[in-house]
């Protein structure tokens, strides 16, 4: 018997992103987080959901989708 345990957390956190103005989706993407731990039997092995790193990930990638759609918006309204 092993005295170690592990745990893998797979989860898929699906986003979308409509204009309301047209209701054009802008952003339509799934991200995935996996995470991994391995510790001693006696030891709480700590895997969660929704770290900051994923969090910040989305984030990041709502931001430049905003931002490109406004910079999109912006160029059509002054040509």
């Amino acid at each position: 018997m092993s005295s170690y345990h592990s745990i893998t957390v797979h989860a898929v956190l699906h986003v979308r992103m409509v204009r309301t103005k047209d209701n054009v989706a802008i952003l339509d993407k799934d991200f995935v987080e996996e995470r991994s731990d391995e510790a001693k039997k006696t030891v709480a092995i700590k895997v969660n959901y929704l770290q900051p790193a994923f969090i910040e990930t989305i984030t990041a990638e709502i931001k430049r989708v905003v931002a490109e759609d406004i910079g999109r918006s912006q160029g059509a309204t002054t040509h």
